[in-house]
């Protein structure tokens, strides 16, 4: 029998006790972002089959560059996901095999160009995509006297508390890979496996925002998923998302600072304007999917 009391309290003293935790923790994340200190937003998980630059460490860009270059991978039964220019390959202290040097992979890098545009009543700076640099990379499997990068895993532990949580919604989801998103159209959650995260609490904070999203589907709190990347209600369902992520992470017990959490929140509450009645907006469907993802359900 589900409980009559709110956040799947216990007693009348338990829903107030979760209430003035996400009451603390939305205006912790709200004094973070006021104090514009905050460090960019971080990617939380790593993939070991995604493409990554062997002298950088950093992950391609782009659906194009990762299609192209794991396509390649697997075409030419190569073992790393690791590339590298020619010049990279020296730098490192190896180089490009003489049979390999005429079987180079091609990667794009766009090329922006800025123009002034009116957005909410304010002017902003607009990137325009005007064209494309092409490079030319190898596997590490094309090259000699380097050694691959160690391929990195953590040693993450579940939480029982979020673990509950997450069992209480009766989901499909689809763990490995480098994506985390919710498909509305398939009603499915994509997940990269616990261990490819930084620690368990990212993999959480991760997790919790993509069931926020899953929340608001037609048949259960009936936000607007219908937008487009990148426009203003996309922005403000992203709001939703995150301040509903850090919210049952107070729920049950997780403390990471928030300062990810803030940091993401206020780059798409700049993207609408960053009108603070929008925020306060978001902060309300926040608490109304927490409702909802805390009342024991069957679907």
């Amino acid at each position: 029998m589900a409980s009559k009391y709110k956040f799947g309290a216990v007693s009348e003293k338990q829903e107030a006790f979760f209430a003035s935790q996400f009451e603390k923790t939305f205006n912790n994340i709200k004094q973070l972002i006021e104090s514009g200190n905050l460090e960019k937003w971080e990617k939380t998980w790593i993939c070991a089959a995604r493409p990554v630059n062997y002298v950088t460490r950093k992950a391609y860009t782009g659906g194009m560059n990762t299609m192209i270059l794991e396509f390649a991978r697997l075409a030419h039964g190569y073992t790393y996901s690791q590339w590298a220019g020619s010049g990279q390959v020296r730098q490192a202290g190896g180089r490009v095999k003489s049979e390999e040097k005429e079987n180079s992979h091609a990667i794009f890098v766009p090329k922006f160009a800025t123009k002034i545009v009116e957005k909410n009543g304010k002017e902003q700076e607009e990137k325009i995509l005007v064209g494309w640099n092409v490079f030319s990379v190898y596997n590490l499997d094309q090259c000699e006297d380097v050694v691959g990068l160690p391929v990195e895993e953590f040693k993450n532990e579940k939480h029982m508390g979020a673990e509950e949580l997450l069992a209480m919604n009766p989901h499909e989801v689809v763990f490995g890979g480098d994506s985390a998103e919710y498909s509305p159209s398939r009603d499915c959650i994509m997940m990269p496996s616990l261990e490819a995260f930084k620690s368990s609490e990212a993999y959480y904070a991760t997790y919790f925002h993509e069931l926020t999203h899953w929340s608001g589907a037609e048949h259960r709190l009936r936000r607007d998923m219908s937008t487009m990347f990148g426009s203003e209600q996309y922005g403000k369902e992203e709001l939703v998302a995150e301040l509903g992520a850090a919210l049952m992470k107070a729920r049950c017990g997780i403390d990471d600072g928030n300062a990810n959490a803030a940091a993401y929140i206020a780059h798409w509450w700049g993207e609408i304007g960053e009108d603070i009645t929008e925020l306060f907006s978001a902060y309300t469907k926040a608490l109304k999917a927490v409702e909802y993802l805390t009342t024991p359900k069957t679907e």
